[in-house]
């Protein structure tokens, strides 16, 4: 029984919920992001302040609303007038010595030249030398800028900006590159106040970030740690569901198993779902069926062979019974001597019997062996037929048979093991002289097919009854049903067909409207390729 029902495959199955979790994610690192960047956005419109607000400021000398807005970012100011004198000073903040030409090496806080990087070099000649880079401008309008400085940090060459000074000092140097002092960035924003007085703000910024920097990176971790959780919650439900998609059908496929471990066989199971597992389901019932035909094989076979076991035991009871019988009438001398030559006859004949008797049951049980092998060769079948023929034709025309055969010039090879083969053959054409009576024709015929070879044996004798046809290569299947007949053993076109499938091939009994003579049997055995 097969489950017809499936919702697609595992894999649909998972890749469906995959895509589900991914958008799921993605749609919560949006809405983190969001609103992160509505609250970034909220807090830089209360902390920043364009320039044209600045400069209003700055022109109306209001130094102290101006601290009061950059120390919010945790940053410091210092108002310097035109003789670099300070005017005002951030609260808490050592005073810095800058001199007017200190002023040029400061970069623009409106970001117009950017911090420089420092690195020294020696060259190809040997000396030692100093390299500043930077950038001036802003997005795609940025363009570089450079200072070369020896060792004595004179001016060898420079692009971009203002030319500073033909030599730097250290701290000129460092306030290019953002060193000076120790814990801050310093920038500048050159303001004109009310009076046309030409002041400078010196801004200070923090290099461990400013206040609105620190709430940021503090944001950046919560939304991390906000995703890490949402991702741990998303897990878990998707494993939840996915468990509940596996355990169910692992779960009834479990119960039948332990159903099948519990007796024989059970009743098929169903189940609807992913493809992968409606199969597992099928190849289960398919199991468990095949199971049930195996028990049902194994209980026939038990059958056969306690009724092989009856048999036996009643077809050699009948010659010992009869041997001992005429040898206790000779121990006894209670036959005339006249007759005692025709009972040890008797005695002599009944004793080939059981001897033939015991050797088709040592040659059946032999094939039947799961380490029987056979010794086959390839051979060529009409040559091997045409040479059987050959060495029964005596025995043959003796009996009072006759033999037609019709035997191409084949070049058909075939794996045979001759002792077996004949034995086979022997035991077909025993039987068409066994039962039938004298003058009847035994035909045999080899055809060569594409694939296969045919050998056909038949005869126009009494022919086999329909009742046991069916049956006729059973063991213990004889023409007299009642076993009680002078006929064979029932053994013999058993032993034949046993034989000729270890060649590989098939034995067949034609049915009686198939066939224009009362018997015929057809050997098809594979060809050989080399």
């Amino acid at each position: 029984m097969k489950n017809k029902k499936s919702n697609g495959s595992f894999s649909t199955l998972l890749i469906k919920n995959y895509i589900i979790f991914t958008v799921v994610l993605v749609l919560l690192v949006i809405i983190i992001l969001f609103a992160g960047q509505l609250t970034m956005i909220f807090q830089l419109k209360n902390s920043m302040l364009d320039k044209e607000s600045l400069n209003k400021l700055l022109a109306r000398s209001d130094y102290i609303a101006v601290d009061h807005i950059f120390s919010w970012l945790d940053c410091n100011i210092i108002v310097l007038d035109e003789s670099v004198e300070n005017i005002f000073v951030s609260d808490n903040i050592a005073e810095l010595k800058l001199s007017s030409s200190d002023l040029r090496f400061i970069p623009a806080y409106d970001q117009s030249t950017s911090i420089m990087t420092r690195t020294a070099y020696v060259d190809e000649n040997g000396e030692y030398r100093i390299f500043l880079s930077g950038n001036q401008g802003e997005g795609d309008i940025s363009s570089p800028l450079y200072r070369l400085l020896d060792q004595e940090y004179r001016l060898l060459s420079w692009r971009g900006g203002i030319k500073e000074a033909d030599q730097y000092t250290v701290k000129q140097i460092d306030l290019l590159t953002g060193t000076y002092p120790d814990d801050a960035t310093v920038y500048k924003h050159p303001f004109t106040d009310l009076q046309g007085h030409s002041n400078t703000l010196i801004i200070l910024v923090p290099k461990d970030g400013t206040m609105l920097q620190k709430q940021q990176q503090r944001y950046y971790i919560v939304m991390v740690i906000v995703f890490i959780i949402a991702c741990v919650v998303m897990i878990w439900l998707f494993s939840l569901f996915l468990n509940r998609k596996v355990k169910r059908p692992l779960s009834t496929l479990n119960k039948g198993l332990l159903a099948v471990a519990a007796r024989d066989s059970v009743e098929p199971i169903t189940f609807e779902g992913s493809r992968e597992f409606v199969q597992i389901c099928d190849s289960f019932n398919i199991m468990n069926e095949k199971l049930r035909q195996s028990n049902e094989k194994n209980r026939k076979l038990t059958e056969d062979k306690q009724k092989m076991l009856a048999d036996i035991s009643h077809d050699l009871k009948t010659p010992i019974t009869t041997i001992q019988g005429y040898a206790r009438a000779l121990s006894d001398n209670m036959v005339p001597e006249q007759e005692r030559a025709r009972y040890l006859q008797l005695i002599y004949q009944k004793s080939q019997n059981l001897g033939e008797l015991i050797n088709f049951f040592h040659e059946y049980s032999l094939l039947e062996r799961s380490d029987f092998s056979l010794n086959a060769v390839p051979i060529n079948v009409s040559e091997y037929v045409r040479s059987y023929l050959a060495e029964k034709y005596e025995h043959i025309d003796e009996s009072g048979f006759a033999l037609q055969a019709e035997i191409p010039e084949g070049e058909a090879l075939c794996n045979i093991d001759r002792f077996h083969m004949n034995r086979a053959l022997d035991n077909i054409v025993g039987n068409c002289m066994k039962y039938n009576k004298v003058r009847t024709t035994v035909y045999v015929q080899v055809i060569e097919k594409q694939s296969v070879c045919s050998i056909q044996i038949a005869d126009d004798g009494t022919g086999i009854p329909e009742e046991i046809r069916e049956n006729i290569f059973e063991v213990f299947t004889t023409g007299d049903t009642s076993r009680g007949g002078k006929h064979g053993s029932g053994l013999g076109l058993a032993i034949s067909r046993s034989i000729v499938e270890k060649h590989g091939g098939s034995i067949l009994l034609i049915p009686s409207s198939e066939t224009e003579y009362a018997t015929e049997f057809e050997i098809i055995l594979p060809i050989y390729h080399n």
